[in-house]
């Protein structure tokens, strides 16, 4: 995938957890909820569009970074072999390129 449409896929996603997030301030549970599963939905998308383009190791790296380096700003780096990786966004992508399905 090509480092503009990976981006602006992370960006999305990013954009709909902050929007889910400020719903559920509101009283609306879509994380939960199993008649509007538009949140489950979102995630399948989401997954469908990395799956065609990364193996599973790639993806976890992905989910990693968005999940638990929150989106970059958890200021954790990875490490492989010593040397830092995964610092931001572009040096995501061209880590995971050798899982490039």
């Amino acid at each position: 995938m090509k480092y503009k449409h990976f981006k602006r896929l992370i960006e999305i996603l990013k954009q709909q957890n902050e929007l889910f997030h400020e719903l559920s301030q509101l009283g609306f549970d879509f994380l939960e909820n199993e008649r509007f599963p538009i949140w489950e939905n979102n995630d399948h998308m989401f997954m469908a569009a990395l799956e065609s383009h990364y193996t599973d190791e790639g993806i976890d790296w992905i989910s990693w970074f968005i999940y638990e380096n929150d989106f970059g700003k958890g200021g954790m780096n990875a490490m492989d072999n010593g040397k830092p990786i995964c610092q931001d966004l572009k040096s995501l992508h061209e880590y995971i390129k050798q899982y490039k399905r």
